[in-house]
């Protein structure tokens, strides 16, 4: 019975809803059609509002013109001058709406006009200035599905730019939103989908590395480690030259280090990410970077897990007698906890050196 009053309440709105967009664009005062003899008489006084461009006469110029071209009978001079004129009307609204505040209704306005049989670039125009006042009201996630049907609709268009701002700020704006709506949910979730659009749709653009790192933040935040890395990568090959792009390289093998809950880490893992931290010092230590110290304690973080590693493999060479694989392991562990600068694991790795030599083996 619920399921049934509301297909029933949606059946009864939707001529509203369809008066609501076509009076966008025609003013409920203008009649819905034209006689063939009455278009000339219209033409003229759109031509005449068109003239003035003041206050409401740009918008009933575009009305009359927009009822004027769906009358039959028109000859191909009336068809092509109504078209050209109704191109004008278009134009003058999209100067009268953008220099406007930003609403809700104006948004609506634009966005009707862009259905029109338009040149391509006005109906691109028309539509990325509906996304920017969506998204100046704070219609984050409608700014985006404007855009997202426009690329569909025109994936080559000349507002790439303009539309991958408006794109990157939506997204951006979602993912460090710490509100929430519908009670239960928070606006933060709804960020990925805009930037992974974003950085897929839109992969040169300015604010990529922006994009790409509050999407590691979020996978990061959620424990995801091989997405939270993936990004980074991504931003790293992208925007290599990029300030963003050093902070990334920082965090990647951080990130390495967190994915290995197990003492007995994978020493491929940690090998790499310390090939990674030594990279980053070599290229940025020394020069102040606000990251360089948190490199450094991450460095003797996986220096001292690739201790334990050997430390752990020595004690198995051990019990099964393997004194070569345990005098291997032993020597290279104390070499890494000298480097890694812990005391107790320094003594722990010379006192297993000292048994496995005790025990008739030579280091």
């Amino acid at each position: 019975m619920f399921a049934l009053r509301w297909i029933a309440f949606a059946l009864l709105t939707l001529p509203l809803l369809t008066a609501c967009g076509s009076n966008a664009v025609r003013p409920g005062s203008l009649p819905n059609s034209y006689n063939l003899d009455e278009v000339p008489l219209e033409v003229a006084a759109a031509r005449d509002e068109l003239a003035r461009a003041e206050g409401e006469d740009v918008r009933f110029a575009l009305g009359r013109l927009d009822i004027a071209i769906d009358t039959n009978g028109l000859s191909n001079d009336q068809q092509r001058e109504i078209q050209q004129l109704r191109t004008r009307a278009a134009q003058a609204r999209l100067q009268e709406l953008s220099g406007g505040e930003p609403s809700r209704a104006n948004a609506r306005t634009l966005e009707a006009i862009a259905q029109l049989e338009l040149p391509g670039e006005l109906a691109v125009r028309l539509t990325v200035e509906a996304a920017s006042q969506w998204l100046a009201i704070g219609e984050r996630r409608k700014s985006y599905k404007v855009l997202k049907k426009l690329d569909e609709q025109y994936p080559l268009h000349a507002e790439r730019l303009a539309a991958g701002s408006i794109l990157a700020e939506a997204g951006l704006s979602l993912a460090y939103d710490t509100g929430w709506y519908g009670l239960f949910f928070d606006y933060a979730a709804l960020a990925p989908d805009v930037l992974v659009y974003f950085t897929t749709n839109y992969p040169d653009h300015p604010r990529g590395p922006e994009a790409y790192l509050a999407l590691s933040h979020r996978h990061e935040e959620n424990r995801r480690w091989d997405s939270a890395i993936l990004n980074h990568e991504d931003l790293i090959l992208f925007y290599p030259n990029s300030p963003e792009a050093i902070e990334s390289r920082a965090h990647v093998p951080r990130l390495r280090l967190a994915m290995l809950a197990s003492p007995e880490y994978d020493r491929g893992v940690l090998v790499l990410a310390r090939t990674e931290l030594d990279a980053w010092l070599a290229d940025n230590g020394g020069l102040g970077h606000p990251m360089e110290a948190s490199v450094k304690l991450d460095r003797l973080d996986c220096i001292q897990r690739l201790a334990d590693n050997d430390l752990s493999v020595a004690r198995f060479y051990d019990r099964v007698d393997n004194a070569t694989g345990a005098q291997f392991h032993a020597r290279r562990a104390v070499e890494l906890s000298r480097d890694g600068g812990d005391i107790k694991q320094i003594q722990e790795a010379e006192a297993l050196q000292a048994k496995v030599a005790a025990e008739g083996t030579t280091p």
